[in-house]
């Protein structure tokens, strides 16, 4: 389903974090549009804030490999289904005008 987050990278074996926008989010992974980031394979946590107008909420600790590299960014596959992907839709609901 299509998204626009912050999100916050982490490889688990660097420590390097990569700043990106959430694109497209499911309950087993997500597209994360980044420039330069980790490698295929590289194991990573990610940290997303949904932001309201005036609150913000942080999905964090969700465990993933990266799957795929496109020119735009990154496929990451989620290592257990996103327990809160039910969220999803009441932050649409909310961000409505």
């Amino acid at each position: 389903m299509p998204f626009n987050a912050d999100v916050v990278c982490r490889d688990k074996k660097t420590g390097i974090a990569y700043q990106g926008r959430l694109k497209d989010i499911s309950a087993l992974g997500v597209f994360i549009e980044a420039s330069d980031p980790p490698p295929v394979g590289s194991v990573c946590e990610l940290e997303i804030a949904l932001q309201g107008s005036s609150s913000r909420l942080v999905i964090d600790k969700l465990k993933g490999t990266i799957v795929r590299h496109v020119n735009s960014g990154m496929a990451i596959r989620f290592d257990d289904r996103l327990e809160w992907i039910a969220l999803v839709p009441i932050y649409f609901h909310k961000m409505k005008p």
